[in-house]
């Protein structure tokens, strides 16, 4: 456990307490597992995950506030983007995360280190070991690191104005099909990964987006075949 604690400090480059940092890595699938054979001092990150939460939110509303002129609704939109459970889930795996967690066997071969929720949880579990450890000034730059640009990318872009929905509806108006979203390739260093993506619907391709985030890009290419959709009507 102390390996992987260490193995993970060098990945992401944080300095945090090993013994907090191995219960915020460690899932309760894994503890189960190790208590039904008699091991029954160890304790999963829910505990942590639930701080850390709070401290992340804390986090986005402080930036929100001090960096951006926005107004109290778009100032909660915007942070509710940016700590959804897939959101969370993207910036986990690229910090390689899922390498790391402790899970018991079954959840493990089910693919629990890809699945979003325990990524999510993870991450925020991290969040509060480093507080707990180093607090929140220490945090704030981790965290900077980590979401300068997708703050950033939410807000220039307009994600608040949701471009997906507005596709979703105006594909399905007289019964058409829902938009689909194909990721076509990422780029990038693992700490700045950015993603493509594209939208088709039915069997046309009607724009292509990119983002430091799968939503993201999701977004931009939703906008992108808004934009299509105007333009040939008004061909």
């Amino acid at each position: 456990m102390k390996e992987n604690a260490r193995r993970f400090r060098e990945r992401v480059g944080i300095d945090v307490d090993t013994a907090l940092l191995i219960e915020a890595l460690m899932h309760s699938s894994f503890v189960n597992e190790q208590s039904s054979v008699g091991i029954r001092e160890l304790e999963s990150n829910e505990r942590l995950e639930f701080l850390g939460d709070a401290v992340l939110d804390l986090y986005l509303a402080e930036t929100l506030y001090t960096a951006y002129k926005l107004n109290e609704g778009d100032m909660s939109k915007t942070r509710a983007l940016l700590a959804n459970e897939d959101f969370l889930a993207e910036i986990a795996r690229s910090l390689g995360i899922g390498d790391f967690i402790m899970l018991g066997k079954g959840e493990a071969a089910s693919g629990g280190r890809n699945r979003d929720s325990i990524l999510a949880d993870a991450f925020e579990a991290i969040i509060a070991a480093l507080y707990l450890d180093k607090g929140f000034s220490v945090v704030r730059e981790f965290l900077d690191r980590l979401y300068s640009p997708h703050v950033s990318e939410v807000i220039s872009s307009g994600i608040q104005r949701d471009f997906k929905t507005l596709l979703q509806e105006k594909s399905q108006v007289g019964g058409g099909p829902r938009p689909q979203y194909e990721l076509i390739d990422t780029s990038g260093p693992p700490q700045r990964r950015r993603f493509r993506v594209r939208v088709v619907i039915g069997d046309r391709e009607l724009g292509q987006g990119e983002g430091y985030s799968k939503k993201a890009a999701e977004q931009d290419a939703a906008r992108q075949a808004l934009e299509a959709l105007s333009n040939s009507q008004e061909e």
